[in-house]
């Protein structure tokens, strides 16, 4: 039995070769809701999110977020 790839979702586009990079390890969705919810909505199950500028990575988000393994910032800067 082949273990399922983990769920990573990405706060907002990415550049194609990073996109394409993740997607050879894991199953991608790009959240273009830019709101706290719209993101819990779509990373409820994930194992990793990606955040850029916004959502602002909150402590309820995460713990909204049970499944989560890694949790990353794609860009410079805080």
């Amino acid at each position: 039995m082949t273990a399922q790839r983990p769920l990573v979702v990405l706060a907002g586009p990415i550049h194609a070769d990073g996109h394409a990079n993740l997607e050879r390890e894991a199953r991608v969705v790009v959240c273009t809701d830019e709101t706290e919810a719209g993101l819990v909505k779509a990373a409820a199950e994930a194992q990793g999110i990606l955040f850029r500028t916004r959502p602002r990575c909150t402590e309820s988000l995460m713990a909204a977020c049970k499944q989560l393994k890694v949790v990353g910032r794609h860009g410079v800067g805080l």
